[in-house]
């Protein structure tokens, strides 16, 4: 079972469910509260399209391991697959299985909100992650723009299960749904470039197994002062997103400094570091300081409740 969870990397799919929920819960619902609406896409819907995004990205995540396993042997040699705690052929069933389910519960959900052209959406994250795993990854940045896309599409997919409801309402754009579909994009764009430049930096520090393997990524190859420029560039436009979604969204003032908290680490701790970077290995815990940043702006709706 010990195994089976590292497999499916269950810390991720935890932090891909707190977003579900937050979007759904706390931020949607407080605007739709706002303006006095109720929809169908209810507890048991939500639950459908939670557990498919769930078992969509534990595939991702087992295809991802079958395809690395010579990486893995010298960047992470305690994963599954690497110590055979978990054989190939047990992996590529997981992947399937877990595949199936999401497209069965996707199929469902879709079903049920009453509008099955949704179930499309997740059936476009599993081609993009098979095809992240398979074929994109070592194609220079354009295994990071797809995975950082999909990482994207967790709130983009409860946003889109709520619009098609309250599209039947004819008051799409009135003056709280307007601001509900301005705050979801900017933790759509949130989501994006903090796991872009995550994976970038993931990217730097496995180079050299990589290398070894023929996965020639864009910020394993690149040298060090483009690695840098880029990174930089990718963090001054998240902090730049933060700030002016602080200045226009008019919320109350402890939300506002909650995310003056995330812009504090990206400015005073990984952009100077980033910065004055004189070597890769100096990278190591960089990966988990965004991660950091990105697990705080998932939870910071949550200051909206208090009033």
């Amino acid at each position: 079972m010990v195994a089976l969870l590292k497999l499916i990397r269950w810390k991720n799919l935890v932090i891909i469910l707190l977003t579900e929920v937050i979007i759904k819960y706390v931020l949607m619902d407080y605007f739709l509260r706002e303006a006095g609406l109720s929809y169908r896409f209810n507890n048991f819907i939500f639950a459908m399209v939670a557990l498919s995004s769930i078992a969509i990205a534990a595939a991702g995540y087992i295809i991802n391991d079958i395809r690395d396993i010579d990486i893995d042997r010298a960047n992470r040699p305690y994963r599954p697959l690497v110590n055979e705690k978990i054989s190939l052929s047990s992996a590529f069933f997981l992947f399937y299985l877990f595949n199936s389910i999401g497209i069965v519960l996707s199929i469902f959900s879709a079903l049920l909100i009453g509008k099955i052209a949704l179930f499309s959406v997740q059936f476009i994250i599993i081609l993009l992650l098979f095809s992240y795993s398979t074929q994109l990854k070592c194609k220079k940045l354009w295994g990071n723009i797809v995975v950082s896309f999909t990482t994207a599409m967790v709130p983009l997919l409860i946003w889109l299960y709520t619009i098609y409801d309250i599209h039947n309402y004819g008051i799409m754009f009135n003056y709280p749904l307007r601001w509900m579909h301005f705050s979801v994009w900017f933790f759509i764009l949130f989501a994006f470039l903090t796991n872009f430049i995550r994976e970038l930096i993931k990217d730097r520090e496995d180079r050299t197994a990589d290398a070894r393997q023929g996965c020639i990524t864009w910020a394993g190859s690149s040298n060090l002062r483009s690695f840098k420029c880029l990174l930089s560039i990718l963090i001054v436009i998240t902090i730049i997103s933060i700030g002016l979604f602080q200045y226009l969204f008019p919320a109350q003032l402890i939300f506002k400094v909650f995310l003056f908290l995330v812009q504090g680490i990206l400015v005073f701790v990984l952009l100077p570091k980033v910065v004055f970077l004189k070597d890769s290995s100096a990278l190591n815990g960089l990966s988990t300081l965004v991660k950091t940043a990105m697990i705080l702006g998932v939870i910071s709706p949550v200051f909206l409740w208090l009033n």
